[in-house]
């Protein structure tokens, strides 16, 4: 780290004009000629700023560093995050920059001048201000002729072209927004007409260095707090010597030892490894039988043994290692193969771990170890909700720490007496946690979130409150572990690149029209096969894109700014697209037209609608829904939103098959693909097709013109076969490296897309004496 600088911190003086853009430093926020608003994270801004105040000049990565995140914790990639986003925000090409040029070796230089914006703050500078993105001319969306993403309205007639743009924003996605301003300003008062160019250079340069100053100052006062409060935090790269991937650490009590689990890269599987802190070789504590993985689950309260999940083959179960080595035994099966990890009591006496009710919500339950006691219920989700899993026991062990989900990656803190009583929320994000676990003073919670974006650490009072940012800013962190006796903090540190790749039946190739630093996903193939739609965070958040094939160019077709969003399907003409988003927590299904215009919502129904797809003459859009108590599969007409349920057995996720004869659908709480024949009538049987595919693999199958298909799994090796019409099935293509479930077959039947991790490396870090106050 370096020193900082003490100094007075000046206001700032106003917003600046940047390649077009009109940058307002004090709103964290960025305006694009089509209205874009862009908010930026208070980091990426400074980083910005500092290219502003040096325009034209190369700034160093150790200057960045050093001026913008003094006294914090990063690694080594956050300068490089930053640009990126920058970059994403201003349309431009790293490989043919016209904002920020890369200097290799030396660092970033901001291409363009840097003026001071006159005129009213929320005006965003005309579009003949705003420079083409290379490749791109004239500044026009390459698809269509309006903005490049808008803000979703209520649901609207799909035949009404004649409607204002923009749309008005609804209410309960405007604050997601933060307003829609579009009128442009006058020419004149963007451009500082009447004000002499050197004059305009030193206001630029003044305003500036006064919001810098006013961004930096706050960091350089919290470092000054913190060298007076005593010891200064630190962030501590654990070595295990191992040149596989590691993964879920997981300190011991004493914050001495770090047990994980290592790659066996000869058999495709992990084994649980311990290792010193203080340094050494890593000892390995569990053999998995082939087929199987070992992950690191729970130390006992004296360090002396260790609790592992062992999965495979369909089995799992929990089983006991000494941490020193030796024989391991069972304990219990898993409650839950699919969210399995039990936490150990502090007095050693009773497991608690998450099960899975025959309605598919998960709850956590208590066991105790000598069999004294009969299992019990801890907790008892409503019916609506997707379930309970990550537990964690309290220092003392009087409550237990936990994750509810409203849906897969719709999840917040909640606490529940170990003894029994109320169940009390502690967040209210509806954003991705992954891992959880309390500090040793028995008051705080640590966990990983996306709260604020990519995952990052996270610290709540377990009474509630605002949560307090630990750690991150450049890679994913996921499945914090506390020590019980000390100040210290073990986690996962992810630097993942997820892209869309194609494969074939000869192998695969990726698909460059989307590559890029971040994470794009969930790919279709538009029905005539020249487009393909995908989800993808290369605009910060995730949102729905369209790219023409085969080499581009992509187009951004949401602006939602935050909320999830999942599943685009296509309608049978391509004119439109049908997915899900939440911009208040709940999911609803939303329609944006492939040409580009306003995101409209269809459904506004209690509780989540997920899984969308269109019927096969494109009057309908099938959907998963639990207001009938259990996940049936129901059917919306678009022109009148009219609801039917179709299931009345369980249904999840459904497609029609190309003619339209059949309704092809899973389950939610049992295995299985099955068919429905079409027209159905209420109560008509429907026949299993497939009976190897898990409830937890509803996107790994697709139904289309040319015919049905599967993935096949076994380990991480993922295959996609045809089922045939005799009930063979037909090898398709592997999908290696595959990051989510989900795929999409071309018409032709002989392509396949998918989501590609194309780079991906986890290290073990420890943040030792975290600050929380």
């Amino acid at each position: 780290m370096h020193e900082g600088r003490e100094a007075q911190v000046p206001a700032p003086s106003g917003d600046l004009l940047v390649a077009g853009r009109r940058v307002q430093p004090t709103l964290l926020r960025v305006l694009g000629a089509d209205g874009a608003r862009h908010q930026l994270e208070p980091k990426v801004m400074a980083v910005l700023l500092c290219l502003a105040e040096a325009a034209g000049e190369v700034v160093s990565r150790e200057r960045l560093i050093e001026q913008v995140w003094e006294g914090g914790f990063v690694t080594d990639d956050v300068v490089t995050r930053a640009i990126g986003q920058l970059r994403r925000v201003f349309a431009d090409d790293p490989a043919r920059p016209a904002v920020i040029e890369t200097i290799r070796g030396r660092g970033y230089r901001l291409l363009p001048r840097v003026v001071p914006a006159a005129g009213p703050a929320d005006v965003a500078p005309p579009a003949a201000a705003v420079p083409p993105p290379a490749g791109q001319a004239g500044g026009v969306p390459p698809l269509h002729q309006a903005p490049a993403a808008a803000a979703p309205t209520d649901v609207a007639p799909l035949s009404d072209g004649a409607k204002a743009w923009p749309p008005a924003v609804p209410a309960d996605v405007a604050p997601l927004l933060d307003g829609a301003n579009t009128q442009p300003a006058p020419a004149a008062s963007i451009a500082g007409a009447g004000t002499p160019p050197r004059r305009r250079r030193q206001l630029a340069a003044g305003v500036v260095a006064a919001a810098l100053a006013v961004l930096l100052g706050a960091a350089l006062l919290a470092r000054r707090e913190q060298r007076s409060a005593g010891e200064t935090p630190r962030l501590l790269p654990v070595a295990t010597g191992l040149a596989g991937e590691i993964r879920r650490p997981l300190l011991s009590p004493d914050g001495t030892r770090v047990a994980f689990a290592a790659e066996e890269r000869e058999r495709a599987g992990f084994s649980v490894e311990v290792v010193l802190l203080s340094g050494g070789s890593p000892l390995r504590l569990s053999h998995p039988t082939a087929g199987a993985s070992d992950l690191p689950s729970a130390w006992s309260p004296d360090g002396s043994e260790l609790a592992f999940i062992r999965s495979g083959g369909g089995a799992c179960e929990v089983r006991i290692v000494p941490a020193l080595g030796g024989p391991d035994r069972r304990l219990v099966a898993c409650g839950d193969a699919e969210a399995p990890g039990v936490a150990w009591s502090p007095d050693g006496r009773f497991v608690v771990d998450s099960v899975r009710a025959a309605s598919g919500t998960r709850r956590l339950r208590v066991e105790a170890l000598d069999g004294a006691a009969a299992p019990r219920d801890l907790t008892r989700p409503s019916d609506g909700v997707w379930g309970d899993s990550a537990p964690a026991f309290s220092p003392d062990g009087r409550a237990v720490a936990f994750v509810r989900s409203l849906a897969p990656d719709v999840d917040d803190l909640w606490v529940v007496p170990f003894g029994g009583g109320a169940e009390r929320r502690v967040t209210f994000d509806h954003a991705m946690v992954l891992g959880i676990d309390w500090l040793a003073d028995g008051r705080t919670l640590v966990f990983s979130s996306s709260r604020a974006g990519i995952n990052s650490l996270w610290a709540v009072d377990a009474a509630g409150g605002n949560p307090r940012f630990l750690a991150g800013a450049g890679p994913k962190i996921k499945h914090p572990s506390a020590a019980r006796s000390s100040s210290r903090v073990v986690f996962e540190s992810w630097e993942f690149e997820i892209n869309l790749r194609r494969a074939t039946a000869a192998g695969g190739a990726a698909l460059p029209v989307v590559p890029g630093p971040d994470w794009s996903w969930a790919p279709r193939y538009s029905p005539d096969g020249r487009r393909v739609a995908f989800v993808s965070t290369r605009s910060g958040s995730p949102e729905i894109w369209v790219a023409s094939l085969p080499d581009g160019p992509a187009q951004r077709l949401t602006s939602f700014g935050g909320p999830q969003l999942a599943d685009p399907a296509w309608s049978p003409g391509g004119e439109r697209l049908v997915f899900v988003a939440r911009p208040r927590g709940e999911a609803d299904l939303y329609l944006v037209e492939a040409s580009g215009g306003p995101p409209r919502r269809l459904t506004a129904l209690p509780g989540d609608e997920l899984e969308p797809s269109f019927s096969r003459d494109g009057r309908s859009v099938y959907f998963a829904s639990r207001r009938s108590g259990a996940w049936q599969v129901e059917r919306i007409e678009v022109a009148s939103g009219a609801i039917e349920q179709v299931t009345r057995d369980g249904g999840f996720t459904a497609q029609e098959a190309g003619d339209g004869g059949a309704l092809y659908f899973t389950r939610a709480d049992r295995p299985g693909l099955f068919r429905l024949l079409m027209p159905a009538r209420p109560g008509s049987p429907a026949a299993m097709v497939a009976a190897d595919l898990r409830p937890a693999k509803a996107q790994a199958w697709e139904a289309g013109p040319a015919g049905v298909f599967l993935d096949l799994t076994t380990g991480d090796d993922h295959r996609v076969v045809r089922l045939d019409s005799d009930g063979s099935r037909s090898p398709v293509a592997a999908l290696p490296d595959l990051a989510w479930d989900g795929f999409s077959v071309r018409a032709d039947g002989a392509e396949v897309l998918y989501a590609h991790v194309d780079r991906r490396a986890c290290r073990f870090v420890v943040l030792d004496r975290p600050r929380i106050d």
